[in-house]
């Protein structure tokens, strides 16, 4: 399915948050219409812990539509990533 972009934002890395990432990514790969994009936002800081969460089996199906964005704004909080990723849809 086009025009449809999924953004899955991260504001911290915890004990449950490789778990509920997995859940959240399998989610969308499961989906019979795939988006045109997953964004995934989160702190730079826990960028090796997200990428470190999703294995390449995992994500081999939508790894050509997954798009990490780290965001460079400052504020984390669930509205300010949100509105970072849809900026940079």
């Amino acid at each position: 399915m086009k025009d449809i972009t999924v953004i899955l934002p991260i504001h911290e890395f915890v004990d449950d948050t490789a778990k509920w990432l997995k859940m959240s990514v399998n989610s969308v790969n499961v989906q019979i219409e795939k988006p045109e994009k997953l964004i995934i936002v989160f702190d730079p800081k826990i960028e090796a812990n997200i990428k470190a969460s999703l294995t390449d089996e995992e994500t081999s199906n939508i790894k050509d539509i997954i798009q990490y964005l780290p965001n460079t704004t400052g504020e984390y909080d669930f509205c300010s990533q949100m509105n970072f990723a849809a900026s940079n849809v």
